[in-house]
């Protein structure tokens, strides 16, 4: 029965990414969260771990057929972002020529193929405007809300994360820290759109409220948790009711404090500062010191090209990847890719905060929650993953929209220029808001 409710689910997921292709960008933001809940209670989920990698994939192939079919062209254009990232992809899989490891680099580099190119070389595709962006933002949402859900309400939990049903290991709590870090900054940020009741619209952002608590709670994730309030707190502030959203946080922690003393118990351990400390320093600090001291003392052609992509995953230096990424790519792609990557970042940020000046109101949430969402993945590669796995991060680098100049000019001056697609979802409705030209 489990099978065949995911199975109807999943059809409708592909055909709303067909009608609207950017929610398929969605599902591959909140894919870490739909696959555990999948895999949790689905047993044909359970049984193949890739599964639901392919059923996203497909998401996205679909998603950009609807794309095409919809703009009646080719190929939708890659962007100028899109080509920096593709760019520094391309740079991490020519360290194979040189590496220290070449078959550890092959390895990583193969097992990634499949990933990079539909999350990152496709799906960037499906976005090309605004509405696009709100599809989206809105897929995101509701699938996190709905995944993340399904886990607190019915999933059996172990020490951090949801325990598999068959296997001797649990879900990665960073990943589900992760998806709910994002769920409540892109909630807060995003209004729900007008055509929701007022009652509905508590309903839902008391629903995400409390499953973003909880998951923060279970997860114990410390630098996720502590992340997603900061970058939600300050992108607020943009906006009014920042302070009324501070009161409301701090309320809301202490009443979790008084009504879940055995929840928040479990995990109190994990925030002592001693504790804390000592994690950043064995897990982080020290791993990265190894690795950047083996890059500092070996040849100039190394420390100037890299050691190769994923050598510090292999057993003869550090075994694992040392969970800060800039510093591995600097050691792994050297100064020529570091600095590759610190341009790509720099004018991916550049790209979303200039869209933060839009004098729309409804662009400008729009925007807003996309930069912050963007911020939140950038701090998270400071502290955990590697570069090929920052599969959101490249996403979400190249998902902004070009300004449509042809349009602003385009629109009769009798009445101001409304973006298509967002009175639609509720966004910018209500007093005050444009007026849809007619023609």
């Amino acid at each position: 029965m489990a099978d065949l409710i995911f199975i109807a689910i999943v059809l409708g997921l592909l055909a709303l990414a067909f009608r609207k292709p950017g929610a398929a960008c969605g599902y591959v933001l909140s894919g870490i969260a739909l696959e555990q809940c999948a895999q949790v209670f689905v047993p044909m989920a359970n049984s193949q771990d890739t599964l639901c990698n392919y059923l996203t994939a497909g998401a996205v192939l679909l998603g950009l057929a609807g794309r095409i079919l919809h703009d009646k062209s080719a190929l939708p254009r890659i962007r100028p972002m899109s080509l920096w990232v593709l760019g520094l992809l391309a740079y991490a899989y020519l360290t194979v020529l040189w590496s220290i490891f070449p078959a550890t680099t092959m390895g990583a580099l193969n097992r990634a193929v499949p990933y990079l190119v539909t999350f990152a070389g496709i799906a960037p595709l499906l976005i090309r405007s605004e509405r696009d962006l709100l599809h989206c933002l809105t897929a995101f949402m509701y699938c996190s809300l709905f995944a993340l859900g399904f886990l607190v309400v019915f999933a059996e939990w172990g020490n951090r994360g949801v325990i598999f049903p068959g296997k001797s290991y649990e879900s990665n709590p960073l990943a589900l820290a992760g998806a709910a870090g994002g769920l409540l900054i892109v909630s807060t940020l995003m209004p729900l759109g007008a055509r929701v009741s007022a009652q509905m619209r508590y309903a839902i952002l008391a629903a995400i409220a409390i499953v973003t608590a909880l998951v923060f709670i279970r997860t114990a994730s410390r630098g996720q948790v502590l992340l997603a309030i900061l970058i939600t707190l300050v992108f607020s502030l943009r906006q009014r009711g920042g302070v009324w959203l501070m009161l409301a946080m701090a309320v809301g922690g202490a009443a979790l404090y008084v009504l879940m003393p055995e929840e928040i118990a479990r995990n109190a351990a994990r925030w002592d500062p001693e504790q804390m400390r000592d994690a950043v320093d064995n897990a982080r600090i020290n791993e990265t010191d190894r690795l950047l001291t083996f890059w500092s003392h070996s040849s100039i052609s190394h420390q100037i090209f890299g050691l190769g992509h994923a050598a510090a995953q292999d057993p003869r230096l550090l075994g694992n990847y040392p969970h800060v990424v800039p510093a591995e790519v600097l050691a792994e792609e050297g100064i020529l890719g570091a600095t590759i990557f610190a341009v790509t970042i720099f004018l991916g940020g550049y790209t979303y905060f200039r869209g933060l000046r839009a004098t729309n109101q409804a662009k400008n949430r729009l925007f807003t929650a996309a930069a912050a969402l963007f911020s939140f993945e950038f701090l998270l590669i400071w502290k955990q993953g590697s570069l090929l796995g920052a599969s959101a991060l490249f996403l979400l680098l190249s998902l902004v929209p070009r300004e449509e100049r042809g349009r602003a000019v385009a629109a009769p001056t009798h009445a101001p220029r409304r973006t298509p697609g967002l009175g639609r979802l509720g966004l910018g409705a209500g007093r005050g808001s444009p007026v849809r030209p007619r023609g």
